[in-house]
């Protein structure tokens, strides 16, 4: 807490984080509260560095009324969510809000003077400084993990789900695996669970799309991870369960999401078609897979260009002609602004009120002294 009125505590803040001891990867929040009981202007928040966090700043600084110590005070909150990124004492540096602190100025004459009178509402500004202090966090390592799963990293609340669009295939049709964590927490670090498909198939792997959003507690939302698969033999393949381990900080264990194993029918194509499937080879794995030859099933919407009349050059444009062109436009906007200055009215009030001001102008000029300047003027 520091204060930033003297004993009055016209003006001072206070910092704070929601959890001394996290543990790595937990979201924690850090509040900067500023208590207004005087006005000031252009306030400029120095935010400390943070060092061993990542750090998000929220978007809303909400503000509220309160009463401290009998003293009704404008609160302004600023926020921060911050991950620590490994285990060990932390510090967090002092904020710093430089401000200007409004005061009505005060007169030096006798009261009910001239002097007061003129002064009256008038202010001043004083530029001040408030320093917080510094804030000690203790991150706390996380305990050995000794599941059978591999640990995901993931620190918070999460769920795991697994969708295929299709389980009955033929040979060289393809389907999607969609694999969703979702939850709260570093969300944003998931990676993709381990797929693990039979040598059955291909798999052609999309780019994971994520809906994710921070709120007051943190991020939240989810990330999924699309894979194409495309079955190359026929029989009935599995796609082993899957499972996901991440810690919970709230629990101070690790838990386990987890999906059940989904199996896969595939049978040959109709016969008398080709099922060839076209396929990129992998890595090592030689040559791929011929593809079907393109077949002509049309011809286009416009028919093709043939012949060599269709490297003719078109007639080109004279250079008199182009010019005209050109300049036609502007030729007819400045007629027709002359046109508009031309037939303007002149009695209209703007032009007599500017006659009239430049001859109260050359009167006074023309008298420097005198009652007739003053009334000129």
């Amino acid at each position: 807490r520091a204060d930033g009125g003297g004993s009055q505590r016209d003006i001072f803040v206070e910092v704070d984080v929601s959890h001394h001891t996290p543990y790595p990867g937990q979201q924690i929040r850090y509040t900067f509260t500023l208590y207004q009981g005087v006005q000031i202007t252009d306030g400029r928040l120095e935010q400390p560095d943070f060092k061993g966090f990542e750090a998000h700043e929220f978007e809303e600084r909400p503000t509220r009324r309160t009463v401290v110590e009998g003293r009704e005070y404008l609160v302004t909150e600023v926020a921060y969510l911050l991950v620590p990124l490994a285990p060990g004492p932390v510090t967090i540096s002092p904020a710093r809000l430089s401000f200007g602190l409004v005061k009505r100025q005060r007169s030096t004459g006798r009261r009910g003077s001239l002097d007061d009178f003129f002064n009256f509402g008038r202010t001043q500004v004083e530029p001040r400084l408030l320093t917080s202090e510094a804030l000690e966090v203790e991150v706390r390592p996380l305990p050995a993990y000794t599941g059978k799963a591999a640990f995901s990293g993931l620190v918070g609340q999460f769920e795991l789900s697994r969708q295929v669009a299709q389980t009955a295939l033929k040979v060289g049709e393809s389907t999607t695996v969609a694999d969703t964590i979702s939850g709260r927490g570093n969300i944003r670090d998931a990676q993709a669970p381990a797929l693990d498909a039979p040598p059955a198939f291909k798999t052609y792997t999309d780019t994971p799309t994520a809906n994710i959003e921070m709120d007051p507690r943190g991020f939240r939302g989810e990330k999924i991870f699309r894979t194409a698969l495309v079955p190359v033999t026929v029989g009935t393949h599995r796609l082993p369960e899957i499972r996901l381990a991440y810690f919970d900080p709230t629990q101070g264990r690790y838990r386990e999401a987890r999906c059940d194993a989904i199996e896969l029918a595939v049978t040959a194509g109709e016969p008398g078609t080709d099922t060839t499937v076209a396929v990129m080879a992998s890595p090592g794995e030689g040559r791929g897979a011929e593809k079907q030859r393109v077949a002509f099933t049309g011809r286009d919407l416009l028919p093709l260009k043939e012949g060599l009349d269709v490297l003719k050059i078109p007639t080109r444009m004279g250079t008199g002609l182009f010019w005209i062109l050109l300049l036609a436009p502007a030729l007819a906007f400045a007629s027709l602004g002359g046109a508009l200055r031309l037939f303007k009215p002149a009695g209209d009030l703007r032009s007599r009120m500017r006659r009239k001001a430049r001859r109260a102008l050359k009167d006074a000029a023309a008298n420097a002294n005198g009652e007739t300047f003053l009334n000129a003027l």
